[in-house]
């Protein structure tokens, strides 16, 4: 049986009417299904023939398409006992739009550089993010390369979790394994990552093979670059200054977690970030949780402060019990176009500070989702950079009084992510001959450093299966937090004057990258901005740092008019 939060008939979001389907069998469904296609076939078959087709169409079908493909991704993912036949039928379904996709794609492309009623701010992010100006052959096979076979990235990732989840049960479940590893004692901490690591190595080869393949195939799409929506320039900015202070900042973080020294002739072990939790910290109610957001949140201005109220209060919010990472769904839109329902936020609750920073964080993109929407289907989503800048600042303004709390994601975003987003990298370009087990632990070892003891996690990777579907995604997450860090900084001291830039990036929705979103907030050089955050990351952990924000108040160059004109 599909969860109920699928059936659900109606929202409070303003009286949209939520249709998502009950299951991949559903006739509605099969329905908009073969109405799709037909869509589809008339737009190419126009274009073949050289009629216009208007961008409204494209809209809609590709409305259509992201309703479809969505309901079933969530419905492979959620469903609990899922029926063998429902699994076939949502998986072939998938797999028979693949044809659209890809011809959507295309008349996509075609439409940058020859349509004549597509807005002029959705051809100017196409083109941001690399699309070029190509004839109509030519955007049919850009079309069929990897870039775009999102779906078969996906399944790739869906099967291969459900395989290592199948096994985990053989050690008691996921959750019985990573109670070891976030034990206070170091002794289990370290007996029960070599426990997790015996389990990920009996995934197999089979498992290495599937990320080599995705790896090779990243390579060439050059890791999602247009998706992440960054300048390649920015990028390598990026990772050249985490290599270079990530080692630094590790040695910091775990020392304050383990209390250790290196006169005690002990290496800090990886495990030991897991060495100061305090166990006493009361678990809150869930109603209070959402009280404490929508109060935390409160400087980010009336405009935002009401759409999270009113995703709050919706049905749209959805908290099954328990851990885990969390998700928001993007607007759905109906057959002509129109905001149908959505953004749905899945956020599992205990009553931890964990689960409270999930809540905040998917949050931050139901808002942005939400105050997106009237841009349309194709325009809305924001670049992945863009994205998780916003949900982190939520987060971080959230935990605004939890320096802890800030500083374990300090390390998660500034040094550990971008340790998977160079393992993803070198695991495209190594031989065959490197096994991939030493692949990540030179990633690792160049970001956390040679005081670090790496023991039991060689076959780590196995868990960041994100690296089949979204290969690059890690980047997004060191860009996204170096400028919610900033903003979040800013808006301690100013917050009249960042809500006004912040309100703009977040209504843009796809029509802003993130350089353009960096320089409506301030910032000059992405350098300082990267340097900035390793400098905020040290300074909460007691060391002397060389970083100095500028006040606002103070600032001759902080001009609403001229940083809009630039962001532009």
């Amino acid at each position: 049986m599909a969860p109920d939060w699928l059936k659900m008939n109606r929202d409070k979001l303003g009286g949209w009417g939520n249709s998502l389907y009950h299951s991949p069998a559903d006739k509605k469904l099969l329905k908009d299904k073969k109405r799709l296609q037909a869509m589809v076939k008339v737009m190419v078959s126009d274009r073949l023939a050289d009629k216009p087709h208007l961008y409204s169409e494209m809209e809609q079908a590709n409305a259509l398409m992201r309703k479809i493909r969505l309901f079933l991704h969530m419905y492979l993912s959620l469903t609990t006992d899922l029926r063998s036949d429902m699994e076939v039928e949502a998986l072939s379904i998938l797999n028979d739009l693949n044809t659209e996709r890809t011809q959507l794609q295309a008349l996509s492309i075609w439409s940058v550089s020859n349509s004549t009623d597509a807005p002029a701010k959705w051809k100017s992010s196409q083109r941001r993010q690399g699309v070029s100006v190509m004839p109509w052959r030519a955007a049919v096979s850009y079309s069929e390369q990897a870039q775009f076979a999102f779906d078969h990235h996906w399944v790739s990732q869906y099967r291969y979790d459900k395989s290592i989840h199948d096994m985990a049960r053989r050690y008691g479940g996921l959750a019985q394994l990573g109670a070891g590893l976030r034990n206070r004692d170091r002794e289990i901490r370290i007996a029960a990552a070599d426990q997790m690591g015996e389990w990920l190595k009996e995934v197999g080869s089979k498992g290495e093979d599937l990320f080599r393949a995705h790896a090779r195939l990243a390579k060439k799409k050059r890791f999602n670059f247009a998706a992440i929506d960054a300048s390649e320039k920015t990028l390598e900015i990026a990772r050249r200054v985490a290599l270079e202070r990530a080692p630094q900042l590790t040695e910091k973080y775990l020392k304050s977690k383990a209390v250790q020294s290196k006169a005690s002739g002990e290496l800090i072990f990886w495990h030991d970030r897991y060495a100061g939790i305090d166990d006493s910290r009361e678990t809150k109610a869930w109603r209070d949780t959402k009280q404490d957001v929508l109060r935390n949140l409160s400087s980010l201005g009336e405009e935002v402060n009401k759409a999270a109220r009113r995703l709050v209060e919706s049905n749209n919010l959805i908290q099954p019990r328990g851990r885990g990472g969390g998700f928001t769904t993007p607007v759905l839109y109906g057959r002509k176009g129109k905001v149908e329902a959505g953004p749905f936020v899945y956020a599992p609750f205990d009553g931890s500070a964990e689960s409270e920073r999930t809540l905040a964080h998917e949050l931050g993109h139901a808002v942005h989702a939400y105050l997106s929407a009237p841009s349309g289907a194709m325009q809305s989503d924001a670049g992945w950079a863009v994205a998780e800048t916003i949900a982190l600042l939520f987060e971080h303004v959230n935990l605004s009084d939890d320096n802890n709390g800030i500083s374990d994601q300090d390390f998660a975003m500034l040094v550990h992510q971008p340790a998977i987003a160079m393992f993803e990298r070198e695991l495209g370009i190594a031989t065959q001959d490197m096994s991939a087990d030493a692949v990540w632990i030179h990633a690792l070892r160049a970001h956390y450093g040679p005081d670090i003891s790496l023991k039991g996690y060689a076959p780590f990777w196995r868990r960041h299966s994100s690296s089949l579907s979204a290969p690059g995604y890690p980047m997004a997450y060191l860009l996204g937090w170096a400028l919610a860090g900033y903003a979040a900084k800013r808006i301690e001291s100013a917050s009249d004057k960042m809500q006004r830039p912040m309100l703009r990036i977040l209504k843009a929705g796809g029509n802003i990258g993130y350089d353009e979103a960096a320089s409506l907030l301030g910032i000059r050089n992405i350098s300082e901005l990267i340097h900035g955050a390793f400098d905020r990351a040290l300074d909460r952990l007691g060391s002397q740092s060389a970083y100095a924000l500028p006040s606002i108040e103070t600032d001759p160059d902080f001009n609403m008019e001229k940083l809009e004109s630039r962001g532009r």
